[in-house]
């Protein structure tokens, strides 16, 4: 009777670690460095009725993808008005591509001061639901051609909700900068978005980019956002992209977040997708976190861990992001100690894999930043 319970014990051990390994196996992550950038080759252009092509060739004339626009070639189509009512995306091979992992094409239908934006799937026809949990979206424009409102819906024309809100409101300065986003519910309301705030107000640069940001709640009182903070300033490289954020207090002064640090400082990869975080104090010094991380580099759907110079850190969390077969390994040792120890430990070592590899998946998983550059 023994031997038959410590036969299903390791049975079940077994089992559990393919489980495990499945569970905490990576995606195939794309290299975001490899490839040409649009500003190395070259556009060319072919117009045929209504449809323009626009394409990125190299020195030869051959299609190439230009990594930072994530695609070949675009494919627009106009109406008689001359406004785009489709675009779609390519490969260099032809073949549609998800751009941005998230559409491969829009369509634009336009009714006097309104017009609907609905993003499509690979056949170039249907919607599809991004990741933020809508399809459609309808804006209402000014009289100079801009978004005053918008709101979100599924395939279906159903309301969607995106971030905790259905809709926003834009509203503008006399420069005709966008200054303000108030969010709304189904029913038009002001409501709170999931970050914590239900309005939010800009401070633009020179060059019309958002320059810092801070949040208000529905009576117009300064609130904080997820990591405690009552606003953002940020700097930008000379592709507009978002280097360094400082974290502001309610004061509008640099202040520490909940998670311990007021500035972080971001690198991108070539194709635009963020590639590191690095914490500092108000001072520039470099802080560490709870787990001991002075940053994180993205891979793919995976955060690691870096240390203070920006290396990455030699920990369990990223062997195991890095080298999920590791688990196997542990898996085996396991396996082996439970045939040598007394029942009670062996019930006490399954437990124990069992709890690691359970806090490794469900709290160590994280999800990088992606870009959501959408019209």
């Amino acid at each position: 009777m023994k031997d038959i319970k410590k036969i299903m014990l390791i049975s079940f051990l077994v089992l559990f670690i393919v489980v495990s390994l499945i569970a905490v196996m990576p995606d195939k992550v794309a290299n975001h460095d490899l490839g040409v950038m649009a500003a190395e080759l070259k556009i060319s252009e072919s117009v045929d009725g209504a449809m323009t092509n626009t394409s990125y060739v190299n020195s030869d004339g051959v299609l190439t993808d230009a990594i930072d626009m994530g695609y070949a070639t675009v494919q627009r189509t106009r109406n008689t008005d001359g406004k785009i009512i489709k675009e779609l995306y390519f490969e260099a091979d032809g073949n549609p591509v998800k751009r941005y992992n998230e559409y491969y094409g829009i369509a634009y239908e336009y009714e006097d001061n309104m017009v609907k934006i609905t993003y499509l799937n690979a056949d170039g026809v249907h919607p599809i639901t991004l990741t933020t949990g809508y399809s459609i979206i309808v804006r209402t424009l000014n009289d100079a051609g801009k978004a005053v409102d918008e709101h979100y819906y599924n395939s279906k024309m159903q309301p969607a909700s995106c971030n905790g809100y259905y809709g926003l409101y834009r509203g503008y300065n006399s420069d005709g900068q966008n200054i303000q986003e108030v969010y709304l519910d189904r029913n038009g309301q002001i409501v709170y978005c999931a970050s914590g705030y239900a309005i939010k107000m800009y401070d633009r640069d020179s060059s019309d980019l958002v320059a810092s940001e801070y949040y208000y709640d529905r009576q117009k009182k300064p609130t904080t956002s997820t990591l405690g903070q009552y606003g953002e300033k940020y700097q930008r490289n000379e592709n507009g992209q978002i280097t360094q954020i400082i974290y502001l207090g309610v004061d509008g002064n640099p202040a520490p977040t909940q998670a311990g640090y007021t500035m972080l400082r971001r690198s991108y990869y070539r194709d635009g997708t963020a590639k590191t975080d690095m914490y500092f104090d108000r001072k520039g010094n470099s802080i560490a976190l709870s787990r001991g991380q002075y940053g994180i580099r993205r891979s793919g759907k995976i955060n690691l861990l870096l240390d203070k110079n920006g290396h990455i850190m030699l920990c369990v969390d990223n062997i195991l992001n890095s080298f999920p077969f590791m688990v196997i390994a542990f898996g085996i040792i396991a396996c082996a100690l439970a045939l040598i120890l007394p029942r009670k430990s062996s019930i006490i070592l399954t437990t124990i894999y069992i709890i690691f590899i359970f806090y490794e998946t469900l709290m160590f998983r994280e999800v990088g930043d992606s870009r959501t550059n959408f019209v």
